[in-house]
């Protein structure tokens, strides 16, 4: 008897073992991005390191009239430009911009146009910026639209010299058989934040 404990030591320490990976498994310590990604499926945008890099009032083109400027800019959920704009790519996409300017008011302008689809002639946008609802835009395709949205104070507050902003797509479609995370919505053709006067 004496001589198996240490075999019986061993499957112990082998049945420890396995029993940690599966608690590891069943609860990762990973980042709430990746969480929400390929855990809980909960978003079709996985935020990437952009730098987000930013001059307030500067235009930046979504269009590849001059390559892809919009890149530091596109934190998930968008294309690459066509000379027809940026498509956005699944039910969510994110803008990241940084900036070194103290602005306690900002105004939101972009310009952009729904994905010709004929049975959903206009998309809905709901718009936030670091997590606070900035608005609601409706986009058709017959033409590109300009849209203005002020920037809530508090939106301002909450991440000083930064904007996250986040566009939902609640009407993106796609083919069926075709993931979440190719649905398309809206083309975006130039996007600025500007500061408005004290």
């Amino acid at each position: 008897m004496f001589k198996r404990l240490p075999a019986y030591g061993l499957i112990a320490v082998f049945a420890a073992f396995e029993i940690a990976v599966l608690w590891l498994a069943l609860h990762p310590d990973v980042p709430e991005d990746y969480r929400a990604y390929y855990i809980d499926q909960s978003t079709t945008c996985l935020n990437q390191p952009v730098t987000g890099e930013y001059r307030l009032g500067q235009v930046i083109d979504f269009t590849a009239s001059e390559g892809d400027l919009s890149k530091p800019f596109k934190a998930c959920g968008w294309k690459g430009p066509s000379k027809e704009g940026t498509d956005a790519v699944g039910e969510t996409s994110r803008l990241r911009f940084i900036f070194p300017q103290t602005a306690p008011s900002l105004t939101l302008q972009f310009e952009a146009i729904a994905v010709d689809h004929p049975e959903t002639p206009t998309q809905t946008v709901k718009v936030l910026a670091n997590g606070v609802p900035v608005g609601e835009v409706t986009i058709d395709q017959s033409a590109p639209q300009n849209f203005k949205l002020a920037i809530p104070a508090e939106a301002i507050a909450a991440m000083p010299g930064r904007i996250e902003l986040r566009f939902d797509y609640p009407e993106a479609f796609a083919p069926p058989g075709i993931a979440n995370t190719y649905k398309r919505s809206i083309k975006l053709l130039w996007i600025t934040l500007q500061p408005n006067p004290a």
